[in-house]
């Protein structure tokens, strides 16, 4: 038993070795985007930025192992995102029930919940904004679980084709399907692509690259609108997502790894810190950013200070600091257990049981 005890500690001490830092970066940068798209900000930058949710999967395409794995592993390793999805939609479901202007609300709490129980997310008017940002908690364990099983049916490449299919059909008529399933379909190619990357190409990345990169990202968000995964819209032209999405992960890795190859400097170490504390406490920052504005709203109301929809479209670059600050400094301040136990409940319990196995 202690051999055993010995054997994870080890593990735990080589994964923390062996951690790309890049993909932390990308990770951390990718969050700080979101944040910035659910600031109000105007239509053109958040068609823009929809493109970025991409990095998710392939990152854990990236990170998938090379000899593969069983769906009961990923079942056991990934179930506690479905755990963090309920838990942390249950706590904003209260706050939007109990603490959410009437102004915002739009259908009665019913709807609201039944919608959140399904993972319907897409229908934006009719769950809880506070709520929104968790479809891609549920969605990932779907994706990677479907990745897996099809990979090893060597089903993936039919997968990946009915995935493409959506993203084209989407662009006629709108599909939406209960838990995500739809949108793992269309990510499969990301997550192949995240995996392929690791083995085919040399990752670091150059500057024309990265040029090249963002010019095709935002042209493609120009030309064909946003790729906006939870609500199944892939923009006028579904392939054309595709490719954008694709540009914007080459764009993103690259700032990625320039930030860790600046690291050693002391400005750079700074913005790598911060950075990496968006990365390690991601689902943390992903269930409360918005709630934690609707706080920081409830509060100027009660000053006097009156903000509507309106006000923070019009003020998006004041929303986004507004936003992003209170959440860094929560992250910042309040300690890991905290922090887990109000966004991973499973792992709070496995980081409390370790705590009472060592005493």
């Amino acid at each position: 038993m202690k051999s055993e005890r010995a054997s994870k500690v080890l593990e735990r001490k080589v994964n923390v070795i062996n951690r790309i830092e890049w993909l932390d970066y990308s990770r951390g940068l990718a969050i700080i985007l979101v944040v910035l798209a659910h600031s109000q900000c105007p239509t053109a930058v958040f068609e823009f930025l929809t493109y970025i949710i991409a990095i998710f999967p392939f990152i854990s395409g990236y990170l998938y192992p090379k000899d593969g794995v069983s769906a009961k592993k990923v079942i056991k390793k990934k179930s506690s995102l479905i755990l963090s999805y309920y838990f942390l939609g249950f706590i904003n479901y209260l706050f939007w029930v109990f603490a959410a202007q009437e102004s915002f609300k739009n259908v009665d709490m019913g709807e609201y919940l039944k919608n959140f129980i399904f993972v319907r997310t897409d229908l934006l008017d009719a769950v809880p904004i506070n709520m929104i940002p968790l479809w891609y908690l549920f969605f990932l364990f779907v994706a990677e679980l479907l990745y897996t099983v099809l990979r090893n049916k060597r089903l993936l490449a039919v997968g990946i084709a009915f995935g493409i299919f959506l993203r084209v059909y989407s662009s006629i008529h709108h599909v939406a399907m209960p838990f995500k399933i739809d949108v793992a379909f269309t990510s499969l190619i990301t997550l192949e692509f995240g995996r392929l990357f690791k083995e085919k190409v040399d990752s670091k990345l150059r500057l024309w690259q990265a040029i090249t990169a963002l010019g095709i990202w935002l042209s493609i968000a120009w030309i064909n609108g946003g790729s906006n995964w939870n609500t199944g819209d892939y923009g006028k032209f579904g392939i054309l997502s595709l490719v954008g999405e694709f540009a914007a992960i080459i764009f993103i890795v690259w700032v990625a790894q320039v930030v860790e190859k600046n690291n050693p400097k002391t400005l750079w170490s700074q913005i790598a810190s911060a950075v990496s504390r968006f990365s390690e406490d991601s689902i943390f920052v992903l269930g409360y950013h918005i709630t934690v504005g609707g706080i920081i709203i409830g509060i100027l109301n009660m000053i006097g200070m009156v903000v509507t929809e309106e006000t923070l479209r019009a003020y998006w670059y004041i929303t986004f600091p507004s936003m992003l600050v209170p959440v860094y400094l929560l992250i910042l301040l309040l300690p890991k257990p905290l922090k887990l136990a109000l966004s991973q409940p499973y792992q709070f319990y496995q980081l409390v049981g370790s705590k009472r196995r060592q005493n």
